[in-house]
């Protein structure tokens, strides 16, 4: 059934690594954010209290806006049209 399924992803031009870590980390990530979740009495601002996360929340906003600005201006399309040249 895996191997449809990856059959299938590849088909849709998917890459299946990052299905195949939720499938092997999901189970422990749930369980570590409930055990700070029942640390902190429920407050969500722990994740984002550690210098180490606020530069990986700080990364996920640039590569947002980065992604956000290259879709507006078409960097994406024009390096798509560039390779099917090649």
């Amino acid at each position: 059934m895996f191997g449809l399924i990856g059959y299938l992803l590849r088909k849709a031009k998917f890459d299946p690594a990052p299905l195949l870590l939720a499938i092997v980390l999901g189970d422990r990530m749930e369980v570590s954010l409930r055990r700070a979740l029942t640390i902190s009495n429920g407050d969500w601002w722990i994740l984002v209290q550690g210098a180490t996360s606020k530069i990986f929340v700080g990364a996920v906003i640039l590569l947002a806006v980065l992604q956000g600005a290259a879709w507006i201006f078409g960097f994406r399309r024009k390096m798509a049209e560039d390779a099917e040249k090649i």
